[in-house]
């Protein structure tokens, strides 16, 4: 825990066990359930240079915001560019995946209720 977090007593987020899903897509989800009543999940990817994270849809929507690098989001057909500062709402039952062109990995931030 942060000097910061000792020092104010906030309550420590924690993470679960680190997940991939898809080589070269690290997956690191929050551990929001010692904080009661949060009503969404949270996790950081990346998605390594020249790598896709696996097509998937859920019954959640989902909300990224990304943190660095550039890739695309694969949505309804498309092709979306992303790039630093973007976000994303990805509505229910809808296919998508994130891919990495650039050199470096794309880095975002996932929230979903």
């Amino acid at each position: 825990m942060s000097e910061i977090a000792q020092e104010n007593r906030a309550p420590h987020i924690g993470q679960l066990p680190r997940t991939f899903s898809a080589p070269g897509v690290p997956v690191d989800q929050l551990d929001l359930a010692p904080l009661g009543g949060i009503p969404f999940s949270a996790a950081w990817f990346a998605v390594e240079p020249k790598c896709v994270s696996a097509p998937h849809e859920h019954h959640d929507r989902e909300c990224w915001v990304v943190s660095s690098g550039r890739g695309f989001v694969e949505y309804e057909g498309r092709s979306v560019p992303l790039a630093p500062g973007d976000a994303v709402l990805l509505e229910p039952d809808r296919p998508h995946s994130a891919r990495c062109d650039g050199d470096v990995p794309l880095v975002v931030f996932s929230i979903w209720w």
